[in-house]
């Protein structure tokens, strides 16, 4: 599977309002957290994030399908208050608008 950063950014800990703490670790802010720290927990979260969206599918299309519409719900809350609030932007907070809205592309397929 490929996927481009507006896939990607929607499986990141700290764009979907997860605390720090809520990963195992000790430092109340993302912006405290030693790089080498941040990074494992990072793509430990993603990984997990993402087998959890696509357990058990086979099929490179319903794969893509799911991630695609995992990040649409995801983004959900954004996008609502963008369409209310014309012209304002996203108040910088996650856990009630989580997410990143970007151009969002995922490519899956089988090797072999």
């Amino acid at each position: 599977m490929l996927v481009s950063d507006g896939v990607h950014d929607n499986f990141d800990p700290e764009a979907l309002g997860e605390h720090p703490t809520n990963l195992g670790l000790s430092q109340a802010t993302w912006l405290n957290v030693p790089q080498k720290e941040s990074i494992e927990a990072r793509d430990k979260y993603r990984a997990n994030r993402l087998y959890e969206q696509i357990e058990g599918i086979k099929d490179p299309k319903k794969v893509t399908d799911t991630i695609i519409r995992y990040v649409v719900k995801t983004t959900h809350n954004q996008r609502e208050y963008l369409e209310k609030n014309k012209g304002g932007q996203v108040p910088d907070d996650f856990v009630n608008y989580p997410g990143k809205m970007d151009h969002c592309t995922c490519v899956s397929f089988v090797v072999g």
